[in-house]
C-alpha cells in the first residue's frame, strides 16, 4: 500500500500539474485538480511551525495548507521565460513579497534600486504634485473590526475640513466604518473603502481636491500568516491584546531595505499611502490622514504627537472658572476654592480634567501641592467649534 502511494506521488510530480486540458474539459474538472492532490500527499514539505505547511513545485510554484483553517491556497508565479529582463515599479515596495510573487528562486534576490529619498519624495509631492497631506492623529486606529471607531470625532472631523476648506471632501476607510458612518454624515461628497480603491481615479477630478483617510485596516493575522507562509516565512502570532499595537510583532527580521515589520506594513501603512494618493490624480489635493499608520516622509508637514493638536474638549464653564483663576498664580486647592463659585470635591475633579488634557499641572515636592497653568498659550480655544463639544484646529492654512 506504502509503496503503491509514493508511486502516485512520483507520477504526480512527473505530471502537468496545472491547466491540463483534459481535466479542464471534464465535467466538474479543475485545471489545478493534480497539484491540490500532490501537496496533500507530497511528503517533502516545510513545517512552518504555526499550524502551517508548505510545499514547492519544481516550476516554481508553491501549496501552502493552513491546518488550524483548514484551508489550502496555491500561488503560480508568472512564466518570464522569454523576458529578456523583467522591471518593477512600486512606490511602496516590499521585495520578499515581489521575490514571491515572481517566483525567484530562494538563493536570488531582486535588485533594487530606489529613485528619490525619503526627503526628495516628500518634496516631489509637495512642490511637484501640489499635494497637501496633514495628519490628524498619532493613533493607528484599526477601523477593520468596527470596534474601534470613534463616531463623534469621526464625523466632527469632517464638518472641520468642510468648514475650512469650502469643499465637501472624499472619505475613504475601511468598509465597516463607511456603514457606521455614512447615514450621520452631511459634509461629504463621495466615499470609498480600501478594498474597492485599487487603480480608481474617481477621487482624482478637479472638482474632488480634498480628502480624508479615516483610519487603517488590518486583513486579520489568518491574512498575514498565509501572505508570509507562501513567501516561507513563519510569524508569530500576537497571544494576547498585550501584545498588539502600532508595531504587531510578528517576529519577521526584515532586511536592511524594509521597514521593521515588513508585512504588516505591507497590508497596512503601504494601503493608507494608496488611498492618500488616490486623491488629486493630476491636480494634487489636501488630504487629512486620521490615522498614525502613515510613514512619515508622504506627510508634507510632518508628523503630530498628539491628538490634543487637533482635537480640544470645549472647556466646561467649572474648568473656565479654575483657568481664570491659575491664569494669575498657581495656587493650592483650598485656596483655589476660595476663588471659584464650585465646591472643592468639583475643583479636583475639574484639574483631573485638564491634567489629563495637559493644561495644568501640579508642582511642588511635599503637600499642600500647588497647581498652574502649564502654557497659557493652551487655554486659548482655536478652531472650529463642532456641535459645542469640540475644538477641532486643522493643521495647514486657514
Amino acid at each position: 500500500m506504502l509503496e503503491s502511494v509514493e508511486a502516485s506521488i512520483e507520477a504526480l510530480r512527473a505530471e502537468n500539474l496545472f491547466d491540463d486540458s483534459t481535466l479542464v474539459s471534464n465535467a466538474g474538472g479543475h485545471g489545478a485538480a493534480r497539484a491540490i492532490v500532490l501537496s496533500l500527499l507530497e511528503t517533502t514539505r516545510q513545517e512552518l511551525g504555526n499550524g502551517v505547511e508548505r510545499v514547492e513545485f519544481q516550476d516554481g510554484a508553491v501549496a501552502v495548507y493552513d491546518g488550524i483553517e483548514g484551508k489550502l491556497y496555491i500561488r503560480r508565479p508568472p512564466d518570464l521565460s522569454v523576458a529578456a529582463a523583467v522591471v518593477g515599479l512600486d512606490g511602496t515596495p516590499v521585495l520578499r513579497i515581489w521575490e514571491g510573487r515572481l517566483g525567484c528562486p530562494p538563493d536570488q534576490e531582486l535588485e533594487y534600486q530606489r529613485v528619490l529619498c525619503d526627503e526628495c519624495r516628500t518634496r516631489y509631492l509637495k512642490d511637484v504634485l501640489g499635494y497637501r497631506i496633514y495628519q490628524t492623529s498619532p493613533h493607528i486606529k484599526p477601523y477593520s473590526s468596527g470596534v474601534n471607531i470613534h463616531q463623534e470625532k469621526d464625523l466632527a472631523l469632517i464638518e472641520a475640513v468642510y468648514r475650512q476648506t469650502g469643499t465637501k471632501p472624499a472619505v475613504i476607510s475601511t468598509k465597516i466604518a463607511l456603514a457606521t458612518l455614512e447615514n450621520q454624515w452631511s459634509f461629504v461628497q463621495d466615499s470609498g473603502h480600501y478594498g474597492a480603491i485599487k487603480g480608481t481615479n474617481r477621487f482624482g477630478g478637479e472638482d474632488l481636491n480634498v480628502g480624508i483617510v479615516l483610519g487603517s485596516q488590518h486583513p486579520g493575522d489568518h491574512e498575514v500568516k498565509r501572505l508570509a507562509a507562501l513567501n516561507g516565512d513563519c510569524i508569530e502570532i500576537p497571544k494576547t491584546r498585550l501584545d498588539r499595537g502600532k508595531n504587531l510583532p510578528y517576529g519577521i527580521k526584515p532586511r536592511p531595505e524594509e521597514s521593521e515589520n515588513p508585512y504588516l506594513s505591507h497590508f497596512r501603512e503601504h494601503q493608507v499611502v494608496q488611498a492618500i494618493l488616490r486623491f488629486g490624480r493630476s491636480t494634487g489635493a489636501t488630504v487629512y490622514v486620521h490615522t498614525g499608520a502613515v510613514p512619515d516622509w508622504i506627510l508634507t508637514d510632518g508628523s503630530i504627537d498628539s491628538e490634543k493638536e487637533v482635537f480640544r474638549r470645549v472647556r466646561s464653564e467649572g474648568e473656565r472658572e479654575v483657568l481664570k483663576v491659575l491664569e494669575e498664580s498657581s495656587m493650592t486647592v483650598v485656596d483655589l476654592t476660595e476663588h471659584v463659585a464650585v465646591s472643592q470635591r468639583t475643583v479636583y475633579d475639574r484639574l483631573a480634567d485638564l491634567e489629563a488634557d495637559g493644561i495644568v499641572e501640579q508642582i511642588g515636592d511635599k503637600q499642600p501641592y500647588r497647581w498652574r497653568v502649564v502654557n497659557p498659550e493652551s487655554i486659548v480655544e482655536r478652531g472650529h467649534l463642532i456641535n459645542d463639544r469640540w475644538y477641532i484646529d486643522l493643521p495647514g492654512p486657514d
